[in-house]
């Protein structure tokens, strides 16, 4: 019986397809012109997936925790896990479950080629074509809105959001060409706040946007190096990104080690907002539309003269289709 299923599977999608894209590697992929059934195939698709089209989604990665299900949908929670592909090495996409989904197209990163190759000619085997696309610099992000956003005939919705970006982005280099100087920020990743990310890397541009100088230079850009906290108060930054909530509410207390440095005695210690997903850092989404202007009222204060509740109530309208009330952005960002 199963077999029979995949072989109807089969044949229904080798009707033809309409027409043809270049994705983001420079493949050539002929697409149906009516799509209304996709799978991003790893965290940053699914999230750019769910913000142009939740509707035409058939499946999520894998199960969400409560801080990100807090401004989903139920439609998108609700969805059954498929697996994806991960920037922590892990593969865990389930094949049959993910060709039984039926869906028309597959959106894959690029930063996972070499992990997804294998699936990619398994579901070229059932007529189902894969785009690949970029996510990990903000410029890359606009091009992978529109071409998915085209792909799925949701082509003005797309360039709504792209606008959004690149408005609220010259908003915030317009406000840092203003400052006499350029402050140094550290991100505080690990439950010791230890492990951080290199100056450069192409994952942190958000820091650049605003205007910020990332204080850890690498020889070589690996993923999350390690500090000693004797380097920490050598660098001594103007502010500090923290990832975590535990380290974030222990710095908290007062009798931290950290409670000499510059950023803790200024106050300049930041929980970074991570609902629905990370607002500086990975997986990289257009969640960094909005945390841009973020960052830049953290850094600024009031010399950032953007209005951060009103672009966030924007945000999650548009982006993440849901209303925020005051009491719920409250929630969303801590301070220290």
């Amino acid at each position: 019986m199963k077999k029979l299923f995949f072989i109807l599977v089969l044949v229904l999608q080798t009707l033809a397809f309409g027409y043809e894209i270049t994705d983001m590697v420079e493949r050539k992929i002929a697409l149906d012109t009516n799509i209304t059934r996709a799978f991003g195939a790893s965290p940053p698709m699914s999230a750019m997936l769910y913000m142009l089209a939740p509707q035409k989604m058939v499946g999520k990665n894998y199960e969400f925790l409560e801080v990100e299900k807090k401004y989903m949908q139920e439609q998108m929670i609700n969805l059954p896990v498929l697996g994806g592909f991960f920037g922590g090495g892990g593969s865990g996409v389930n094949s049959e479950a993910l060709i039984s989904a039926r869906p028309q197209v597959i959106f894959l990163w690029d930063s996972m080629r070499k992990m997804s190759e294998k699936f990619e000619d398994d579901f070229m085997k059932f007529k189902i074509p894969s785009v690949y696309l970029r996510q990990e610099k903000l410029e890359d992000v606009y091009e992978s809105i529109n071409l998915m956003g085209e792909i799925l005939g949701v082509k003005s919705r797309a360039e709504k959001l792209v606008n959004f970006g690149k408005t609220n982005i010259a908003l915030v280099q317009k406000v840092a060409q203003k400052q006499n100087e350029i402050p140094k920020i550290y991100f505080a990743h690990g439950l010791d706040g230890l492990e951080t990310q290199c100056e450069g890397d192409r994952f942190f541009d958000v820091a650049s946007v605003a205007g910020a100088k990332n204080i850890h230079e690498c020889e070589n850009k690996i993923n999350r190096p390690r500090i000693t906290l004797e380097k920490l108060y050598e660098y001594d930054p103007d502010a500090i990104f923290v990832r975590e909530v535990s380290l974030f509410e222990e710095l908290k207390k007062g009798d931290s080690a950290w409670k000499n440095l510059k950023a803790y005695k200024n106050k300049k210690i930041f929980l970074e907002p991570s609902s629905p997903y990370s607002f500086l850092t990975r997986p990289p989404t257009p969640m960094r539309f909005l945390g841009v202007v973020w960052m830049c009222k953290m850094l600024y204060g009031e010399s950032c003269d953007i209005d951060l509740n009103a672009k966030t109530k924007e945000f999650y309208k548009e982006f993440l289709h849901f209303d925020l009330s005051d009491d719920e952005i409250k929630n969303l960002y801590k301070f220290f």
